[in-house]
């Protein structure tokens, strides 16, 4: 479907996906258990017999794994490993599939994890794209880069995340979660550039990825925000901030979200239950009539009558509208596509 509800590609694919899915011109797909990628006219681009295949093409390439029998694996138990590499647009494996985990190429560089037992985080580095390691593993997390920079989390006898921690490659994990209840430290987070030197000391006990050229971070249960080289922009005192997006942040204030602009100033006053990113110049937000949509002033451009909704993307906001209703809506809120689905949620 296009900006205006003119539908581009027949409903033929069995899974659920939007314009806003494409990355590199391709879109997965799957129909009758098969997985293929398809370009913005519904073509067939690739056919491929791997396992599974993960997210989008990025940069040219898209992670795939196989499943081999593990070490620990008989009879009964069926267990098996995951091993992730790369395939290119014309669908042949370039990078072979040797990684425990594989995340998207982002400016030349990916993320990859080295092997390691069931239950257990292998080592994070940072590949090219002739899987050669850029970066050697050494890290217990490591995000995508961005201008050069990229948030990782320093390895030990630590365990990380902002939800549920994880134990670091440094510790044993003790159940299938990936955690250890032995281990009370966090690890901390910190930013590299492409050479793997810190430009910003692991220290803080969260960091986003940047955007816009600032980020989120983390330190005595405040957050506040960074530059580039992690000068202080905005000093932490809010709950909770999410990514600058359109030159706003959504942060949160007890239990109440808003906006602030670059400086810290307030764009729009917490006082929404929920809040999302910018973009089109338009932030969903949750008020207690339900999810509308602001503009950077503050005020509500779109009434707040949906179930649940989505930011723009490209001149469009994916919303639900009742039970089993939902429609993608255009900047002035009219609705541009309807459809029914008692399976789906946003």
């Amino acid at each position: 479907m296009d900006a205006r509800g003119r539908v581009i590609i027949p409903a033929q694919f069995d899974n659920d996906w939007s314009q806003d899915d494409f990355s590199d011109g391709l879109v997965r797909v799957e129909s009758n258990g098969h997985v293929s990628y398809v370009d913005d006219k519904g073509q067939i681009r690739i056919s491929v017999d791997f396992d599974m295949q993960l997210g989008s093409f990025s940069e040219g390439l898209v992670q795939y794994y196989v499943r081999e029998p593990g070490p620990d694996a008989n009879e009964t138990n069926g267990c098996c490993r995951h091993l992730h590499g790369y395939i290119d647009q014309a669908g042949r494996p370039v990078i072979r599939a040797q990684y425990g985990e594989a995340e998207p190429f982002s400016e030349g560089l990916a993320t990859v994890r080295e092997e390691a037992p069931n239950f257990h985080l292998g080592r994070a580095g940072y590949i090219d794209r002739g899987g050669r390691w850029a970066i050697p593993p050494q890290f217990a997390m490591g995000g995508p880069f961005r201008d050069g920079r990229a948030v990782v989390v320093q390895d030990g006898k630590c365990q990380y995340g902002p939800g549920r921690p994880l134990a670091a490659p440094g510790v044993p994990a003790r159940t299938s979660c990936g955690d250890n209840p032995d281990i009370k430290e966090r690890c901390m987070y910190g930013v590299i550039s492409k050479s793997g030197t810190f430009i910003v000391q692991p220290k803080y006990e969260f960091i986003r990825d940047y955007s816009e050229g600032l980020a989120a971070f983390k330190t005595n249960d405040k957050w506040g925000f960074f530059d580039a080289t992690g000068q202080l922009v905005i000093a932490p005192r809010f709950d909770e901030a999410l990514e600058f997006s359109d030159g706003a942040a959504a942060v949160r204030v007890d239990k109440n979200w808003g906006y602030v602009s670059r400086t810290g100033e307030w764009l729009a006053e917490p006082r929404y239950r929920q809040a999302d990113v910018f973009s089109d110049d338009r932030a969903p937000v949750l008020t207690k009539s339900g999810w509308g949509y602001i503009d950077k002033s503050g005020v509500m451009v779109i009434p707040a009558k949906f179930w649940e909704a989505t930011p723009f993307a490209k001149g469009l906001a994916h919303v639900r509208i009742g039970r089993d209703g939902y429609a993608w809506i255009g900047a002035n809120g009219e609705i541009v596509f309807t459809y029914s689905d008692k399976r789906r949620r946003i």
